[in-house]
């Protein structure tokens, strides 16, 4: 299709869009900037952490509205070429953002944004553009809605966030808002003082108000903080003239601060505007120290982030200030270090966009890199205002993450009387605004040379601060005024005036994709001229006269500024005027074609809408407007209780969210088309419940998903914005703010939410719904009593049905004829046309004469695009149809021409139409009989006019392949006759093969003693059949050799083996015997000894034969377990202790799964015990001894036994003896068994008792206490039954107990006594010396000890215990 620029006409589409869901939005302002007249442009930024989706937008809509009533649309479009942002140029990544992460440089390649996964990230989306505010109103809101979806906070529960800007357009009509320029998302660290400036940045003069603030007044919840808004964090402190704010955190988290800059008039205080900075703060732990601002160690004198080093004319105020004139100069230093070492210091600043032609460097003293001096010096010019504030950003560029610190710095601009700077005017069309400042009295003249002064030709006012210059030369001009702040009270200013020229731009129009080449011209072409357009992304250049517009779609306007080589400058404008998209797929068709002489044929004309995908249609409706009702169901839904099926208005709840999936079968079988979707209706049967639904709002999307799962469907399009709906009987229709584009192939997903949570009305009941079934899970829903359930992040527990309500959508379908112009043409002098040619559908008549080609020319009613599309229409004379007979075909014969006998004749040539199964052409008569199939197949022939009309029909029988797929052999090499089986279905069939003498094929006879066949071998045999169809299958046959029974050697076979399959050397044969089963022989099934297998092949090509196999027992050997072994600090486990089994086999082996170092052992089992007490070794090893025993061939039958040698610490570590109330012996504590001993050295009973019951009067008794694996501990203490007369009464033993010795005190004399261990094992005799013996304890281990008397075996032994 060729479209083309036709004539002006005006057509402006305003591209609305709303959100698309994206997550993990950190923050996002937008600020305006006055160009020219009532030209403003706008700038929204979005900050995203780039650990969410990305951000999907390339251009989207914010909106405007003032108190007088007035409201806009603005479109944005999102930036995608390189820029300087904050002193840094940025270039896009892939998402077409900015990365901005608070990184080092070599930290940033690694970050999410750049594709990494190892730091956090942000990036940032920049939107630009244009419109005109031409209403002067007191109060304009801009504003934007991002829905969906804000990072998580710890200080807010919100999902979205809102920001705005706003104008008083009345105070000042081309004012500038305040912009911001630091590190958007900023990283403090936890527990340490922060200093953070947001960067305002305000070029007009005007007075800033700094507050905290909570964002778009139409929020639909307030943050969690309430007016007057408390800091965002606890302890934070906001400098309302500065922006400054300090905060020491102390919990790490997201925390969201919004910050409002208000504008105030210098002079008069009015309000000007505001903006807002929505942003997150994300407070971390980390280690390194943020720069400082302290007085550093090492650094004598020097105070860390004072003015330092004051020079030039300003004066000094204090650490922080400087006043000034116009004139005047400064020029100081900063210090600041960084507690961290090995950090290297930077700086940056805003104060060359503050103050213009400022100067800033750094340096580090002494060479080092962790402490940075900042020397700034300026000039002061003429600013607007008298007051401005800049920052210092000092960075550690420590990595990964980079600590920040900021100090705020104020300038003070003294009242000077200045005019402002020297202009340049066009001579004739422009006039000098000269505006003084500095007094209340003026008085102007003029320097000689000039134009001079006379009031009011050229000179409106000279004693007036604001003075209108129309000089016709180059004038300079002296103001002097009654200033006395001790800065200067006179300037001058030159207004110097060039020559003039003006500017021609006419606005064009385009056809909707198309391109076009706009352009200006000056009137006086002997000059040279620069010039800078507007709106460069449609442009291949923004410095040409003459660039070239692209990829438009939507009416635009270009401002250009042309300036000539003398410096005259004007702006003009080019209003480009894009049309609605023009029909796609445009042909011209005649019906009937071909036609019989004197026949009336239609021409007409078909087309379709252009196609633009799934998603937001920006365009409006150029059909008609078609309701299709796609969900017809017959349920109805309950008015009270819970949802059990899908409702659109259940007033149960406060609030509902839904989402609902169609199939695009199920929309298309409902007679649904592709295009613009306008609006959703859902049928209401009765019982209204609350009629009012506030906050109520739809989005949709396509989508591949064929079912709902447990999760919510991201990334829908809003088109339906929160509305308050009032439901009534019958269907509720809710109107689109933007139609939305099917492409009629995808599903369709829609949710809808509504919230009557902040409302007052109660909630009472569902509406009654209509709804249908469906065969798979079509919605999903969450809901909430007292809350809003559009942030509900995962849908609520059985919330998913298989039914839709009944649905109607209100969709767009073809084309309005009455908006285009049509004109037919004929090739020829004939076109016989009946009735008019300049509609869609003329008529024509047809003749042998009559033209017959035709052209439609077909231009939109704008006169912008048009095109054209021909048809030939065919005029019949005369013609004879007469088919062949019926005829048969096999199906793999191919493609077959059909022609008819007698060939018909037309006027300008062609054929007919051939129809049936198997055509595969339908005007050359191609036929396929693989396409048609077997089977009696009719084909018809025909040529169709009015009077003209012949026809014929031929019948044509597809015959398919005969199934020759067959199975023969195995055959012997002894049998000369073996019967084919030919498949008597077929008409003919037949054996061949490719050894001679094999295959008899008229009798179809296999003879397998053929000379050519050397057995066992393989011979080819192949079938051929044929059923209408020859078809063959060649296999290969198997002649087996005779039979020689074979055996190999059969085991033998250990007891404890798996099953073994027997077999013959040729592997035939069938094996029965004791311990066969399926040819496999199972060893344990019978013991041991010798069975004699058999193997059978009589029957086929051989004979029998057996074989006797032995299977052996394994041996079985036993380890006599010495355990255990108790850590009880005596010295019984000093010693190698072996460990040995019941029999003895040289060749056993001893070992263990995890055998530990001091068990180095294979044909012997020795340890040390106390080794394995002192390594820390208790608990269980298992330890195995394993016997081989051999065979005949070298065949080993293993046995082996396993024990669990125990190393124990004795528990309980303690005992005693108590009695009962019977006299009974109580062993405590309690465990699971108990060795009692009687008298002397503990020989007697031994009872696995806790009790031992009637002890005997006069002995005394002791208690072994001890697990079931019999790790035991002694009681502490003898226990004496009856009188103690017979004890040592007359025996002390001190201290008791004891560590390196101990003390006898006896009343008698006695020669000697015994040390015994506590297993009775006498240690040593100890000679008494008198009285009172020392008793050395030295190199006894820890442990209880008995003392006895030889010579007195009456008397009962003493016990003492060794620490």
């Amino acid at each position: 299709m060729r479209l083309v620029t036709k004539i002006l006409v005006l057509f402006f589409a305003l591209l609305l869009q709303f959100e698309v869901i994206a997550s993990h939005i950190a923050g996002a302002d937008l600020t305006y900037r006055h160009i020219q007249g009532d030209t403003f442009e706008f700038q929204l930024n979005v900050f995203r952490n780039c650990g969410g989706n990305i951000y999907p937008h390339t251009r989207l809509s914010i909106y405007g509205e003032s108190s007088c009533g007035d409201t806009l649309a603005i479109t944005l479009i999102k930036k995608t070429s390189s820029l300087k942002l904050r002193g840094e140029t940025l270039i896009p990544n892939s998402s077409g953002g900015f990365d901005v992460s608070q990184l080092c440089s070599s930290s940033m390649a690694q970050n999410r944004c750049m594709g990494g996964s190892s730091f956090p990230s942000m990036e940032q989306y920049i939107f630009e553009g244009r419109a005109l505010i031409a209403n002067p109103c007191s109060l304009w809101t801009f504003y934007r809605n991002i829905s969906c979806c804000r990072s998580s906070a710890n200080n807010v529960t919100i999902n979205q966030i809102c920001v705005q800007s706003t104008l008083n357009s009345v105070v000042d009509s081309t004012n500038s808002s305040p912009e911001f320029d630091t590190q958007p998302i900023y990283y403090p660290c936890a527990g340490q003082a922060h200093s953070y400036n947001f960067g305002v940045m305000e070029k007009d003069g005007d007075s800033l108000v700094y507050s905290f603030d909570r964002g778009c007044s139409n929020y639909p919840q307030p943050y969690s903080w309430s007016r007057p808004f408390n800091p965002p964090l606890a302890g934070m402190t906001l400098n309302s003239k500065t922006g400054r704010i300090k905060f020491t955190p102390n919990v790490s988290g997201n925390f969201v601060v919004v910050l409002k800059v208000s504008e105030y008039d210098r002079k008069t205080a009015a309000f000007k505007g505001s903006v807002t900075q929505d942003v997150l703060m994300i407070v971390q732990i980390c280690t390194n120290k943020n720069p400082e601002f302290a007085s550093p160690p090492g650094y004598s004198g020097r105070r860390v982030g004072s003015i330092e080093n004051f020079s030039g004319s300003a004066t000094k105020l204090n650490s922080k200030s400087v006043e000034m004139c116009i004139g005047d100069n400064f020029q100081f230093d900063v210090f600041s270090f960084d507690a961290d070492l090995l950090d290297s210091m930077s700086v940056r600043s805003n104060v060359k966009e503050v103050l213009p032609g400022a100067h800033l460097s750094f340096s580090h003293p002494s060479g080092r890199t962790d402490s940075i001096i900042a020397t700034i010096s300026w000039t002061a010019t003429s600013l607007p205002g008298p007051f401005y504030s800049f920052y210092l950003e000092f960075s550690d560029n420590h990595c990964p993450l980079v600590a920040l610190s900021y100090l705020t710095y104020k300038v003070y601009l003294k009242p000077s009387t200045y005019a402002g700077p020297d202009l340049t005017i066009c001579n004739g069309s422009q006039s000098a605004t000269l505006q003084v400042s500095g007094g209340s009295q003026f008085t102007w003249s003029a320097l000689p040379g000039g134009s001079g002064i006379s009031v009011p030709s050229n000179f409106s006012c000279d004693t007036c601060a604001n003075v209108i210059a129309n000089p016709s030369t180059t004038t300079n001009y002296v103001v002097i005024s009654n200033l006395i702040s001790g800065c200067k009270s006179s300037d001058t200013i030159q207004v110097k005036v060039v020559d003039d020229f003006s500017l021609v731009g006419n606005s064009v129009d385009v056809c909707w994709g198309d391109s076009i080449q706009i352009s200006v011209e000056p009137s006086d072409t002997s000059k040279s001229y620069s010039y800078q357009w507007s709106n460069p992304q449609f442009l291949d250049s923004v410095g040409s006269r003459t660039p070239e517009v692209r990829g438009l779609d939507i009416s635009n306007r270009f401002i250009v500024t042309v300036t000539s080589s003398s410096g005259c400058t004007k702006i003009d404008s080019v209003i480009v005027n894009s049309s609605l998209p023009y029909p796609n797929n445009i042909r011209a068709v005649a019906d009937p074609n071909p036609i019989c002489v004197s026949d009336t044929v239609q021409l007409e004309v078909n087309w379709s809408p252009q196609s633009f995908g799934c998603g937001i249609n920006p365009f409006p409706c150029q059909g008609f407007s078609r309701t299709v009702q796609v969900v017809n169901g017959t349920s109805r839904t309950s008015s009270s209780g819970s949802l059990v099926s899908p409702n659109p208005y259940p007033n149960v709840y406060a609030s509902v969210r839904q989402q609902y999936l169609y199939r695009a079968s199920d929309l298309s079988q409902m007679g649904m088309k592709k295009g613009g979707i306008s609006a959703i209706e859902f049928f209401v049967d009765s019982n209204l419940g609350t009629a009012s639904y506030h906050n109520y709002s739809i989005r949709m999307k396509c989508t591949s998903l064929s079912q709902l799962g447990t999760t919510w469907e991201s990334g829908l399009v809003q088109v339906y914005s929160s509305k308050t709906h009032t439901v009534t009987q019958g269907w509720n229709s809710h109107l689109f703010d933007e139609r939305y584009s099917w492409d009629g192939t995808s599903n369709l997903l829609v949710e809808i939410c509504f919230d009557n949570s902040i409302q007052s009305s109660a909630q009472t009941s569902n509406a009654n719904i209509l709804y249908g079934p469906t065969s798979y899970t079509s919605t999903i829903l969450a809901h909430e009593f007292n809350a809003s359930a559009c942030n509900v992040v995962s849908p609520s527990s059985a919330s998913s049905f298989n039914s839709l309500p009944n649905t109607r959508f209100v969709t767009c379908e073809g084309f309005n004829t009455a908006s285009y112009n049509f004109q037919w043409t004929s090739s020829g002098s004939n076109p016989s046309f009946i009735g008019a040619n300049n509609i869609i559908d003329p008529k024509i008549n047809a003749s042998l004469s009559s033209d017959t080609s035709y052209t439609v020319f077909i231009e939109d009613s704008l006169g912008i695009c048009f095109d054209t599309a021909s048809v030939q229409v065919d005029v019949v004379n005369q013609y004879s149809v007469f088919l062949p007979k019926n005829i048969r075909l096999c199906i793999q014969d191919g493609l077959q021409i059909i022609q008819s006998a007698v060939p018909f004749q037309w006027h300008g040539g062609g054929r007919g139409k051939w129809s049936g199964p198997g055509i595969v052409n339908d005007s050359l008569g191609y036929f396929d009989p693989a396409i048609a199939g077997i089977g009696q197949h009719w084909i018809h022939y025909e040529i169709v006019g009015s009077a003209c009309d012949m026809r014929d029909s031929m019948q044509i029988q597809v015959v398919g392949l005969p199934d020759v797929s067959f199975i023969e052999g195995p055959f012997c090499e002894l049998d000369a006759i073996n019967r084919l089986d030919t498949n008597l279905i077929h008409d003919i069939g037949y054996f061949t093969s490719s050894i001679p003498g094999v295959v008899d094929s008229s009798l179809d006879n296999f003879d397998a003693t053929s000379a050519f066949i050397n057995a066992p071998d393989s011979v080819p045999l192949t079938y051929h059949a044929f059923n209408g169809c020859w078809a063959d299958s060649t296999i290969t046959v198997r002649v087996d050799a005779k039979w020689q029974v074979s055996i190999p050697t059969l085991g033998p076979y250990c007891l404890d083996e798996d099953s073994t399959q027997v077999y013959t050397n040729d592997s035939l044969g069938q094996w029965s015997g004791p311990g066969v089963k399926s040819n496999f022989f199972f060893p344990s099934s019978n013991g041991p000894g010798m069975f004699r297998l058999h193997v059978d092949s009589a029957g086929y090509c051989g004979n029998t034969g057996f074989k006797d196999v032995v299977v052996v027992s394994n041996p079985k050997p036993q380890i006599l377990d010495p355990g255990p072994f108790i850590d009880d600090g005596t010295s019984r486990w000093t010693s190698p202790v072996e460990v040995v089994a019941d029999t003895f086999d040289p060749g056993g082996k001893w070992g263990a799964p995890t055998t530990p170092p001091w068990m180095p052992f294979t044909t012997q089992a020795v340890f040390v015990p106390s080794a394995v007490f002192a390594s820390g070794g208790t608990g269980f090893y298992p330890l195995t001894y394993t016997v081989n025993d051999t065979m005949s061939n070298g065949k080993l039958c293993a046995g082996a036994d396993t024990v669990h040698l125990y190393f124990c610490v004795p528990k309980p570590s303690s005992s005693y003896i108590s009695t009962n109330a019977l006299g009974d012996l109580v062993a405590n504590p309690k465990s699971s068994f108990y060795w009692w001993y009687e008298d002397s050295l503990f020989t007697g009973n031994n009872l696995r008792d806790s009790i031992f019951s009637n002890p005997t009067m006069g002995f005394q008794y002791r208690v072994l206490v001890g697990d079931s694996n019999q790790c035991w501990t002694i009681s502490d203490s003898n226990y004496y039954v009856g009188s103690p007369e017979f004890a040592l009464e007359s025996i002390q033993l001190l201290p008791n107990p004891a560590s390196d010795e101990i003390f006898l005190l006896t009343e008698e004399s006695y020669e000697e006594i015994e040390l015994y261990d506590v297993e009775g094992k006498l240690l040593r005799r100890i000679q008494i010396d008198g009285l009172r013996t020392r008793i050395d304890l030295q190199g006894l281990n820890a442990g209880m000890y008995f003392l006895r008397i030889p010579s007195h075996p009456e008397k009962k032994a003493l016990h003492f215990i060794k620490k």
